[in-house]
């Protein structure tokens, strides 16, 4: 039976972690999730997403989804700059994981980006990173 002064645990507040979320979260993996749309971002080389990753986070997982195959030059997954893996081809709507530039893992911080080998004329994928913070 239920403690009637138990409460449950209930949406993240405004969909971002607050204190008492995060403490509970110290050790436990994280997931960022941006969007890149040719039709919204244009056909820049080096775009960020506006979502940092915090220092000393450490990078141990990235997918990319393709919703739209992304013509025009391959991608290259960033974070502050530091590129997370090699050069993808994202040449069909498919979920693509490629290994991490390093295998351990990559503790870095910064906004999550991407850097385009060529000008992109098409595409839309959305890029996950999985990462945990250490105290």
């Amino acid at each position: 039976m239920k403690s009637p002064t138990r409460t449950e645990p209930g949406s993240l507040v405004y969909g971002k972690v607050n204190k008492r979320e995060a403490a509970v979260l110290e050790f436990a993996h994280q997931v960022a999730v941006v969007d890149w749309d040719f039709s919204v971002d244009g056909a820049g080389l080096s775009p960020t997403f506006g979502t940092k990753l915090p220092s000393g986070a450490l990078v141990t997982d990235c997918w990319i989804d393709t919703t739209t195959i992304v013509a025009g030059g391959n991608v290259t997954p960033t974070v502050g700059g530091t590129s997370l893996t090699a050069a993808q081809t994202l040449g069909a709507a498919a979920v693509t994981k490629p290994a991490l530039t390093t295998a351990a893992g990559l503790k870095v911080s910064g906004e999550l980006g991407a850097t385009f080998s060529g000008a992109p004329s098409a595409g839309k994928f959305r890029l996950y990173v999985a990462f945990i913070t250490k105290p």
